[in-house]
Parts: C-alpha cells; sequence; structure tokens
C-alpha cells in the first residue's frame, strides 16, 4: 500500500471510478488492493458519487487524504491532459455505472480499464438487437477487461467480447497484524442489512449457528462491513458482540477474519473473500434467496468446488449445526492446496499488464 510520505515518480494520472467512499468495507478493500498494485508511479483521482462532506469525513482518512477527490458528475476532469487512463470496476458494477465519464475518457483518446466486474447473460438475453449491438460496443471500448466470476467469462466469450478471468481484488489486500479486542477461539459473523424484513428472515437460522459455535467451543463476534450491517446486528441483539468502526480498515477486518475459525456470512460477499483468502472454512447463507442463484455470494463458493458451504431459504433444512461441523473439517483439508495464494499471484500479473496500458497513453 502507499504510504504517505511515498512520492510519484510518473506525471500520469489515472481515475479510478467505483463505489468509493461510502464506508463500504468491502469496496474500499477493492480501492486498497488496486491502488497498492497498480503502484506509486501514477497520480490517482478517486471518482466518487458524494464527494461532499458526511459527519465522518472520509475524505481526512487513508488513502482518500493522499489522492485527488473527484464528483462522479465531473466528467470534464476524467479529459484532462494529464490523465493517460479511466479505470471503472472493482465491484459488481455492470452497464451504465461510470459510462459517462467512460465516454468522456475514450473520446480524449484515454486507455479504458474495465476490472473487477461480473457481466452475466442477462445483460444480453431477451434484449433488442439494437440493445445488444450497443451493450457489446461498449464493453469493447475496453484496452483490458478482467471479470471476477467465471461465469462472466463464459458470458464474454458467448458474445465474442475480449476479456480475462481475474479474481476479486480484494484477494490481493495484505492483510495488517493488530489486537482485536476478541476471545482467543471465535468465529466471524456478518450480517448484510436488507430490508425490509431482514431481521426476521435471518432470526431462524440464529439457533443451529449457535449449535455450531459452541460445538467449536468458541464465541460469535460480529464484524459489520457497514453502518447499515451494525444496525441489523443491533436489532438482531449482537451489539455487544460488535467489532465497530473497521469500515474503512479491511486491512485490519481480514487480519481478523485470518484468525477465525470459520465465517459465516449472511448475505456479504467480502467476508467470504477475506476468509477464503486466509484459508478459513467460510458459509455463505443467501438468506432472502428461496435457491441458489448466481448471486456473488454463492457464485465464487460453487466455482471453488465449495457447494456444500451455500445455504439459502430452500435448503434451510440442511443448516445444523453438524453439516456446519462436516463442512468445516472438509473445508479446512480443502483450503491447504494453496490456490488462493494462486490469486494472489494473478492479480500481480495483471496489474503488471495493466501499468503497461496506462504508460502507453
Amino acid at each position: 500500500m502507499l504510504s504517505p510520505d511515498e512520492t510519484v515518480k510518473n506525471s500520469r494520472t489515472i481515475v479510478l471510478r467505483g463505489f468509493y467512499g461510502k464506508g463500504n468495507m468491502g469496496d474500499e478493500a477493492l480501492l486498497r488492493s488496486i491502488l497498492s498494485h497498480l503502484g506509486q508511479e501514477f497520480n490517482y483521482k478517486i471518482s466518487v458519487n458524494t464527494p461532499g462532506t458526511p459527519k465522518d469525513d472520509w475524505r481526512k482518512r487513508f488513502p482518500y487524504s493522499q489522492h485527488t477527490i473527484i464528483s462522479s458528475l465531473a466528467r470534464g476532469k476524467v479529459m484532462s491532459p494529464e490523465v493517460s487512463t479511466f479505470f471503472l470496476g472493482g465491484g459488481g458494477l455492470g452497464l451504465g455505472f461510470g459510462y459517462d465519464q467512460l465516454i468522456c475518457a475514450r473520446r480524449a483518446g484515454k486507455a479504458f480499464i474495465h476490472s473487477g466486474v461480473h457481466i452475466h447473460d442477462d445483460f444480453f438475453e431477451g434484449k433488442d438487437k439494437d440493445f445488444l449491438q450497443a451493450t457489446r460496443s461498449m464493453l469493447l471500448l475496453a484496452n483490458m477487461t478482467t471479470v471476477r466470476d467465471k461465469f462472466s467469462l463464459e458470458s464474454l466469450n458467448k458474445y465474442d467480447i475480449p476479456g480475462e478471468f481475474l479474481p476479486d481484488w480484494a484477494f490481493g489486500l495484505e492483510s495488517e497484524v493488530w489486537s482485536p479486542p476478541v476471545p482467543e477461539k471465535y468465529v466471524v459473523v456478518t450480517f448484510r442489512r436488507r430490508p425490509p424484513n431482514d431481521a426476521e428472515l435471518i432470526k431462524p437460522w440464529l439457533f443451529e449457528m449457535q449449535r455450531f459455535i459452541d460445538a467449536l467451543g468458541a464465541k460469535m463476534v460480529v464484524l459489520p462491513f457497514d453502518k447499515g450491517d451494525a444496525m441489523l446486528t443491533k436489532m438482531l441483539g449482537f451489539s455487544d458482540l460488535n467489532v465497530p468502526d473497521l469500515y474503512f480498515s479491511p486491512e485490519k477486518a481480514k487480519y481478523l477474519i485470518s484468525k477465525a475459525l470459520a465465517v459465516v456470512s449472511f448475505g456479504r460477499f467480502h467476508p467470504i473473500v477475506f476468509g477464503l483468502s486466509e484459508h478459513v472454512p467460510t458459509f455463505s447463507v443467501d438468506y432472502w434467496y428461496a435457491k441458489e442463484s448466481k448471486h456473488k455470494t454463492s457464485l465464487l463458493l460453487r466455482e471453488e468446488g465449495f457447494g456444500d458451504s451455500i445455504f439459502h431459504q430452500g435448503n434451510f433444512v440442511d443448516f445444523t449445526s453438524e453439516r456446519l461441523m462436516r463442512t468445516t473439517h472438509e473445508m479446512a483439508g480443502a483450503l491447504t492446496d494453496g490456490r488462493f495464494n494462486e490469486y494472489k499471484a494473478m492479480i500481480d500479473q495483471s496489474s503488471q499488464k495493466m501499468r503497461a496500458i496506462a504508460n502507453q497513453h
């Protein structure tokens, strides 16, 4: 990660557009990793939806305090002579998000890197001919496209759009060693707020989850990924188990997860990424879905061969302490194969290509 005293050795500027500055730990993890891998030779402008000053002034936090912040409506700033590259992504953004700035960037001859997104068949299927052509043409504007699930790569290949699989950028985030105020043995649980009836949908799952944690001889530690998660945790009566205010400290959260016996994520994607990348048995509970979907929270586990770790309303009866214990032991063995270390190497290699593109423009 760039430190505040490191100097830029290149006059080229990269504009990074994503869901940044919102205090969503997953998106902050993506930003930290992208900045770290693209490196200190560039200047950066971070394009955000709301550049104003909230009560918690994130603009004074690292890395925002070290880089220029621009509004997502500031299209002209993307066209400035010093800008070489427009980088769109770092999350499941899809078509539409950031395309106003993209058009201005390409009109001014800037490079376009589209990375960390998912592009599924619903972008194309059932669409009229003109829309399909426009969708494909917009995707073809990218000098480089990477998608974070293999299902997206199938979609790109189907429509003859160049692209490559690159694991989620948060796999490349380095953890930060610290001493969190947690029990010696613990399971990390994250509850993603999804109104209107999120608490009521989650409550039926809690009994077997607690039996599982007790069987491990552990305690529950709740890790909210944004303030909405913390609000839901309070509604569920677990506020005293929270590890608060790590929304802008994803490196610390990743370290916290690395020492856990297991991770149970109710609807959040990046606890799953953190858990897998740190070789910790990880479960996804998509509590609002009637059956398994192509949602990112289950898709990653499915593609990695961990289908037994996926739960939804349709297989609620399978969510038992015994099943969780058995799957924990199975995953612990499977995660020793080093595949997620390879993911980190893939991110290193891909970022080298991106740096080359930025330096060519």
